[in-house]
Formats: structure tokens, sequence, C-alpha cells
């Protein structure tokens, strides 16, 4: 298990990695890490901050598009607008004051349950928590 600063350092090494590669046209390089990232960093820790594993799905579908020919992505995102929302991952892991750009939020935030404006309780959580309540009151009666 690894800790949130360790694994934003490797994700910002390794997305701004991405950002030159894209740039340069070696799309093939937009893979290196990620292998070792899913293998070893990512997992299901509920201690790992949101734009963790943001960014891990956007660096998954970044890949994917490629391998598409940048004909599917998750959020239609064409294929020059990758290095710039990239760049905007990169600025929250740094903890900038910049908010998550709507695509981002809306493609890759929202199976999270995250929004535009932050963070949210998801809807299938609320109906539970509702549900549990509604039991605890039945059987206080």
């Amino acid at each position: 298990m690894h800790d949130n600063e360790s694994t934003k350092i490797f994700l910002i090494q390794h997305l701004n990695q991405c950002i030159e590669a894209h740039n340069a046209s070696e799309f093939q390089k937009l893979n290196d890490g990620y292998d070792f990232f899913e293998e070893n960093l990512i997992n299901d820790d509920p201690n790992f901050d949101g734009i963790i594993f943001i960014a891990s799905h956007f660096w998954r579908e970044w890949i994917i598009s490629y391998q598409y020919k940048w004909k599917y992505s998750e959020g239609s995102i064409t294929k020059n607008e990758w290095p710039v929302l990239a760049q905007n991952v990169i600025d929250i892991l740094r903890d900038r004051d910049v908010k998550l750009n709507r695509k981002i939020a809306d493609g890759f935030g929202s199976n999270l349950g995250k929004n535009f404006s932050g963070y949210r309780i998801r809807g299938d959580v609320l109906f539970f928590l509702l549900i549990i309540l509604v039991i605890i009151i039945i059987l206080i009666r």
C-alpha cells in the first residue's frame, strides 16, 4: 500500500511524460509506467484521494483513445485536448488552486461520486443510508 503523496508524485511525473510523448507524436510511450502503476500503486484503498482515481482513469482512457485512433474516449475528448486536460489533472494533483475541468469531472469523476463542484455523496450510498435510518426508526418504536 502506498500513500497519497508518493502516488501523486508518480502520477505527476508520468502524466508529464505523456504530455511530452503526445506533443512529440510518440503515442506508444503513453503506456510507459501505467502497468507498474496499475499493478503496484493503485488499488481500491478508500484512503486515496479522489483525484488519484480520476487521474488513473484519465491516464488509462488516454491510452485507450490512442489505441482506437482517437475515435473513442469518455467525455468525447479530442486528440489535441488530451495534453491540455492532463495538465489540469497535474495541477490538481499538485494541490494548486484550480478547478477540475468539466470534461474530466463529467467523464472520469462521475464514476467516483464526484461532480464539477467538488465532492458529493453518490446516490446509491445516500439511498443505503436512508434505508438504514428507516430501519433504525422502526426498531426504536
